[in-house]
């Protein structure tokens, strides 16, 4: 039997998203997970550099973490100094400036979770 399908380059989010669920529970912060998992990438796919691979594991992490949530991003409302999140089941619209984003970041990283 020809498996053709087995040639297929992996896809690098398929990859990470993989890592997470493999990962999950051994309780790396953000930076270490999205690391780790964009070295599997380039483990696995040896045809893209390093930056692609990092971009792939971001952007896996964010659909990883977002799976459970009842918003999303409005990107079109969104500016380069606020992010306007929506809710998807009638919550009301949240805004949250760039000093908003800077100090949960910091309150997550002294949590260590980041």
């Amino acid at each position: 039997m020809n498996n053709n399908a087995a040639l297929l380059p992996l896809d690098p989010h398929d990859i990470a998203m993989g890592y997470y669920h493999r990962h999950q529970a051994e309780h790396l912060n953000t930076t270490q997970l999205v690391g780790m998992a964009s070295l599997d990438i380039q483990r696995r796919r040896t045809d893209l550099t390093a930056y692609t691979a990092d971009q792939a594991a971001v952007r896996a992490w964010a659909s990883f973490e977002a799976k459970d949530q009842p918003w999303f991003l409005d990107l079109a409302d969104s500016t380069p100094h606020c992010v306007v999140l929506r809710g998807t089941n009638g919550q009301p619209t949240r805004i949250l400036t760039l000093g908003d984003l800077i100090a949960a970041a910091d309150m997550l990283r002294a949590k260590g979770r980041h």
